[in-house]
């Protein structure tokens, strides 16, 4: 027999979440923009979705947005904010063993006429808190770190780096995909996070791939990246997924009801 025990870097899907998105495809098909009874359904079905997260979440249903991974959801958070920031500080801030997704928007960020500094790490991977008093200064419109290291493990001091953001006036993103839900538990909220975004990924947890999600807290400064289209609140163009969306929420009420999610 075959085990399989890599589940840092995908879950296997949950038979739950395989029903609910399996028993969606077969009966419905409709865009969840359009007017007429199909679409009104499929709204119906994804707005049930985005209240599954928001209520987890403790946040306002308009507060969370669909997305088709983690990795667009911390690029919709760190380049949207950036193209949106209404204020003259041109520095941004990001962890220096963050996974790609959020490193890899420094030379973005560089074009958009940002100073991007790096927070550093020490061996273990952790951020280094006697460093950030130089590095988290008051041009900084953004800090953005991981939750938790996808490949050491390592859990940031988030609490600390929250604190040091907002002593000088900057919003800050973390990247949960790697942390959520496992080791958050089930009664948390943003509000205890201190944050202002949130991305997750579906497939961390049970969900299928393809589908993330980015919680904004709402005064946010954000931008579009992907045009087009109005869905996601005029944050994400393109056709919702409802069935993505349906198996990401069943997913998220499994891994929060199982004992042994830990």
């Amino acid at each position: 027999m075959r085990y399989y025990a890599d589940s840092a870097a995908t879950t296997p899907l949950h038979p739950e979440a395989r029903r609910v998105m399996d028993e969606w495809n077969q009966r419905e098909f409709g865009n969840a923009s359009s007017l007429y009874a199909e679409g009104r359904r499929a709204r119906a079905a994804l707005d049930e979705a985005h209240e599954t997260l928001a209520q987890h979440w403790g946040c306002l249903f308009g507060e969370v947005l669909f997305t088709g991974s983690g990795t667009e959801a911390a690029n919709l958070a760190i380049l949207g904010f950036a193209l949106a920031n209404p204020t003259d500080r041109r520095t941004i801030v990001l962890g220096a063993g963050d996974h790609h997704c959020v490193t890899h928007t420094a030379g973005w960020l560089g074009r958009l006429g940002y100073q991007v500094r790096w927070a550093p790490i020490d061996r273990e991977g952790r951020t280094r808190m006697d460093a950030l008093p130089e590095i988290i200064t008051e041009d900084v419109a953004l800090v953005s770190v991981m939750m938790a290291n996808n490949e050491l493990g390592t859990i940031q001091p988030l609490a600390e780096i929250v604190a040091q953001a907002r002593a000088v006036g900057a919003h800050i993103h973390t990247d949960a995909v790697q942390a959520f839900p496992t080791l958050l538990g089930s009664s948390w909220t943003v509000d205890d996070l201190g944050v202002d975004m949130v991305s997750i990924s579906a497939h961390k947890f049970g969900g299928p791939k393809g589908i993330g999600a980015l919680y904004v807290r709402g005064g946010t400064p954000l931008e579009p990246v992907v045009v087009g289209g109005g869905q996601e609140r005029d944050m994400r163009a393109g056709t919702e997924n409802v069935a993505l969306a349906l198996g990401m929420a069943e997913a998220l009420r499994q891994a929060l009801a199982d004992p042994n999610r830990d």
